[in-house]
Formats: structure tokens, sequence, C-alpha cells
């Protein structure tokens, strides 16, 4: 039990400093995690592009094209 309580109170911290950083700049931290979700995106579609010719290429061709 003492391993979920470490837990607990290591994601309550993140959540503390995650909240103080976007209170201290707001359009900094919504850019910072668009950023990170459009960098996450791509490296998907790095791993995914071995897939061309099967039935998985649809998300390969939205992802060129948008």
């Amino acid at each position: 039990m003492p391993i979920i309580l470490e837990y607990a109170k290591m994601r309550l911290q993140d959540i503390k400093a995650e909240t103080q950083q976007f209170f201290k700049a707001p359009l900094d931290y919504v850019l910072s995690r668009q950023i990170l979700r459009k960098a996450l995106l791509l490296e998907w579609l790095d791993n995914v592009r071995p897939v061309l010719g099967t039935k998985y290429e649809h998300f390969i061709e939205k992802g060129v094209k948008g």
C-alpha cells in the first residue's frame, strides 16, 4: 500500500507543478502541449509508415495531407 501512496503523492506534485506553470503563462502552456501532441503524432506516423499497401494505409494518407 505505501507504494500506491508514494505514487499518489508524486502525481499530486506533478499536477501542482503543471497547474502553477499554466497560471504563470497559460498561452505558453497550451502551445507547448499542442507542440508535444504534434511531435508524438509525427513520431507515430514515422513508425507506421511501413504499413503502406496494407489496410492501414489510409492512416498515412490522412497524416500526410493534414
